[in-house]
Formats: C-alpha cells, sequence, structure tokens
C-alpha cells in the first residue's frame, strides 16, 4: 500500500502486530466511532429542539399580545356606551322621544 493509507496501515500493524491484538485495536477503534457518531448526533438533535423552543417561545409572546390586544377590544365593544354610540352613528337609531333631522342639499334628487 503506498500515500495515507499505507502509512496508517503500517502504523497498525507496528502498533497492533498479532491479528488477535489489531482485532482489538480496529474494535476500540470502531466503538469510538460509534460512541462520537451518536454524541453527534445527540448534540445536533439537543440544538435542533433549542431552535424550535425558542422559535414557539416567541410565538407565544406574539400570541400573548395578541389575546391582550383582543381582550381590551372585547371589554371596549361591550360597554354600553360605545355600544349606543356605534349604534347611533353606524345605524341612526335614536332614543324614543328624541327627533332624527335630516339635511337635505338643494338639487340632489
Amino acid at each position: 500500500m503506498r500515500g495515507w493509507a499505507g502509512a496508517i496501515h503500517r502504523k497498525l500493524n507496528g502498533i497492533a502486530g498479532s491479528p488477535r491484538r489489531r482485532l482489538v485495536v480496529w474494535g476500540v477503534a470502531a466503538a469510538v466511532l460509534a460512541l462520537g457518531g451518536t454524541f453527534l448526533s445527540r448534540e445536533l438533535a439537543i440544538v435542533r429542539l433549542r431552535h424550535e423552543r425558542t422559535a414557539i417561545a416567541r410565538e407565544l409572546r406574539d400570541a400573548e399580545g395578541e389575546t391582550k390586544s383582543l381582550e381590551a377590544r372585547l371589554a371596549a365593544a361591550s360597554d354600553p356606551a360605545v355600544i349606543e354610540t356605534e349604534a347611533r352613528r353606524r345605524l341612526g337609531l335614536v332614543k324614543p322621544g328624541e327627533e332624527k333631522i335630516f339635511f337635505l342639499e338643494q338639487g340632489v334628487p
């Protein structure tokens, strides 16, 4: 073997002379790689979950703000004075005993 693969092979042969020892070295190397892969995948999952948690917290803050705004509008709309004012303005309603006066422009049919 040539190049870096040959250098690794010669190094491993020097470390693990017997076939049994070589098998142990390869087994340990495989276990270390497997544990490293497991650790890395879990760390990536944790990072992803932290980002999701941040996004959900932001959505919750936005929803709470909207809820407060809607509750304020509901409270204002439930006020009898506001209801009366809007009924007079939008529907043209009058209280009993009041008279409604309409002004017509000249020349308008």
